[in-house]
Protein backbone atom coordinates (compact mmCIF):
# COMPACT_ATOMS: atom_id res chain seq x y z
CA UNK A 1 0.00 0.00 0.00
CA UNK A 2 3.20 2.04 0.39
CA UNK A 3 4.48 1.51 -2.36
CA UNK A 4 0.55 3.00 -4.51
CA UNK A 5 1.35 6.00 -2.59
CA UNK A 6 4.76 7.00 -3.51
CA UNK A 7 3.87 6.29 -6.95
CA UNK A 8 1.00 8.14 -6.77
CA UNK A 9 3.07 11.17 -5.38
CA UNK A 10 5.76 10.66 -8.33
CA UNK A 11 3.23 10.41 -10.97
CA UNK A 12 1.13 13.35 -9.23
CA UNK A 13 4.68 15.93 -9.24
CA UNK A 14 5.09 14.93 -12.59
CA UNK A 15 2.02 15.55 -13.84
CA UNK A 16 2.72 18.98 -12.59
CA UNK A 17 5.67 19.65 -14.35
CA UNK A 18 4.06 18.98 -17.34
CA UNK A 19 1.32 20.94 -17.10
CA UNK A 20 3.33 24.19 -16.02
CA UNK A 21 5.78 23.33 -19.33
CA UNK A 22 2.55 23.14 -21.38
CA UNK A 23 1.19 26.31 -20.61
CA UNK A 24 2.68 28.42 -23.08
CA UNK A 25 0.16 28.99 -25.75
CA UNK A 26 1.33 27.73 -29.65
CA UNK A 27 3.07 30.52 -31.01
CA UNK A 28 4.08 32.22 -27.92
CA UNK A 29 7.60 31.35 -26.66
CA UNK A 30 7.78 31.91 -23.17
CA UNK A 31 10.79 33.76 -21.89
CA UNK A 32 13.90 32.24 -20.24
CA UNK A 33 13.55 35.19 -17.53
CA UNK A 34 9.99 36.12 -17.88
CA UNK A 35 9.70 40.19 -17.46
CA UNK A 36 10.35 41.81 -13.84
CA UNK A 37 6.88 42.65 -13.56
CA UNK A 38 7.08 43.22 -9.65
CA UNK A 39 10.01 45.22 -9.91
CA UNK A 40 8.33 47.56 -12.45
CA UNK A 41 4.92 47.41 -12.61
CA UNK A 42 3.96 45.41 -9.57
CA UNK A 43 6.16 48.10 -7.74
CA UNK A 44 3.66 50.96 -7.69
CA UNK A 45 4.32 49.89 -4.29
CA UNK A 46 1.72 47.40 -2.58
CA UNK A 47 0.19 50.46 -1.18
CA UNK A 48 -1.09 51.53 -3.39
CA UNK A 49 -2.68 48.12 -5.01
CA UNK A 50 -3.91 47.91 -1.45
CA UNK A 51 -5.40 51.70 -2.00
CA UNK A 52 -6.87 51.62 -6.04
CA UNK A 53 -6.62 49.40 -8.84
CA UNK A 54 -4.42 50.44 -11.52
CA UNK A 55 -6.38 48.46 -14.16
CA UNK A 56 -8.06 44.97 -13.68
CA UNK A 57 -6.06 41.75 -13.52
CA UNK A 58 -3.83 39.96 -11.31
CA UNK A 59 -0.74 41.48 -9.71
CA UNK A 60 2.14 40.53 -7.31
CA UNK A 61 2.18 41.21 -3.99
CA UNK A 62 6.02 43.65 -4.00
CA UNK A 63 7.56 41.70 -1.09
CA UNK A 64 5.91 37.95 -0.55
CA UNK A 65 6.48 35.59 -3.49
CA UNK A 66 3.03 33.46 -2.94
CA UNK A 67 0.54 36.65 -2.47
CA UNK A 68 -1.34 38.60 -5.03
CA UNK A 69 -4.30 40.65 -5.80
CA UNK A 70 -7.03 40.76 -8.35
CA UNK A 71 -8.21 43.67 -9.36
CA UNK A 72 -12.05 43.74 -10.78
CA UNK A 73 -14.31 46.78 -11.43
CA UNK A 74 -12.37 48.92 -9.28
CA UNK A 75 -12.44 45.87 -6.50
CA UNK A 76 -9.51 44.50 -4.77
CA UNK A 77 -9.01 41.15 -3.72
CA UNK A 78 -5.91 39.94 -1.77
CA UNK A 79 -4.91 36.39 -2.82
CA UNK A 80 -2.58 33.67 -1.93
CA UNK A 81 -1.25 30.59 -3.78
CA UNK A 82 -1.64 27.29 -2.46
CA UNK A 83 1.29 25.83 -0.24
CA UNK A 84 4.19 25.22 -1.82
CA UNK A 85 3.32 27.24 -4.82
CA UNK A 86 4.58 31.19 -6.01
CA UNK A 87 2.54 33.53 -7.89
CA UNK A 88 3.48 33.84 -11.78
CA UNK A 89 2.74 37.54 -13.27
CA UNK A 90 4.16 36.43 -16.51
CA UNK A 91 1.12 37.87 -17.67
CA UNK A 92 -1.72 40.36 -15.84
CA UNK A 93 -4.91 39.01 -17.24
CA UNK A 94 -3.50 34.83 -16.37
CA UNK A 95 -4.26 34.19 -13.11
CA UNK A 96 -1.89 31.47 -12.31
CA UNK A 97 0.63 29.96 -9.08
CA UNK A 98 3.33 28.02 -10.42
CA UNK A 99 6.10 26.13 -9.48
CA UNK A 100 8.95 28.19 -7.23
CA UNK A 101 11.74 26.67 -9.34
CA UNK A 102 9.80 28.51 -12.92
CA UNK A 103 9.86 31.76 -11.38
CA UNK A 104 12.59 34.37 -9.65
CA UNK A 105 11.50 35.22 -6.49
CA UNK A 106 14.48 36.98 -5.14
CA UNK A 107 12.60 40.28 -5.48
CA UNK A 108 9.87 39.01 -3.00
CA UNK A 109 11.32 36.53 -0.72
CA UNK A 110 8.74 37.13 2.49
CA UNK A 111 7.36 34.08 3.57
CA UNK A 112 3.83 33.91 4.24
CA UNK A 113 2.96 33.93 8.22
CA UNK A 114 2.31 29.97 9.12
CA UNK A 115 -0.91 29.16 9.39
CA UNK A 116 -2.15 31.16 6.60
CA UNK A 117 -5.18 30.23 4.46
CA UNK A 118 -5.55 30.32 0.80
CA UNK A 119 -8.61 32.05 -0.33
Amino acid sequence: MAFRSSSGAILLACLLVLASSASVPKGRKKPANPPARVSEESERDAAEITNSCPEDGFFADAEQCDKYYECRNGEIIEKLCPDGMVFNDYDPLDEKCDLPFNLDCSQRPKLPPTGTKVN
